[in-house]
């Protein structure tokens, strides 16, 4: 079972004879990046949690992903601080916080190794 990532060296001996072994281990690269809805609702001074999908190619949560959040309008809507942009996914969670913080439309767009979705956010006064 895949745990971690690196290099590691494989040393075996007979004798006098020995010989090694370099092993790289990379992770599965990230194939699907998807927002749970295409878009979103919100008033003025809310703050939503929306579930995001992040698949490697072995159709498995991409635990090892960096994530980064944009937004086409940050007075109207951005990613808030409890999930800062290149954010592993295994330290961090899958739902980021969008605050809504005036009227008006934003795309957020999250973006894990060049794939990305983006989550249209509605914000209106109470």
């Amino acid at each position: 079972m895949l745990t971690s990532f690196g290099q590691a060296t494989i040393s075996a001996a007979v004798g006098s004879i020995t010989d090694e072994l370099t092993v790289t281990v990379v992770w599965p690269p990230v194939t699907r990046v998807v927002f749970a809805n295409d878009s979103l609702g919100a008033f003025i001074g809310d703050t939503i949690s929306e579930w995001l999908f992040v698949l490697n190619s072995d159709g498995n949560w991409a635990t090892n992903a960096s994530l980064t959040y944009s937004s086409s309008a940050p007075r109207i809507a951005t990613v808030d601080g409890a999930n800062p942009s290149g954010c592993p996914v295994a330290t961090c969670t899958f739902e980021p916080r969008i605050a809504a913080v005036g009227e008006g439309r934003a795309v957020i767009t999250v973006t894990a190794e060049r794939i990305s979705d983006s989550l249209l956010v509605i914000v209106a006064h109470r």
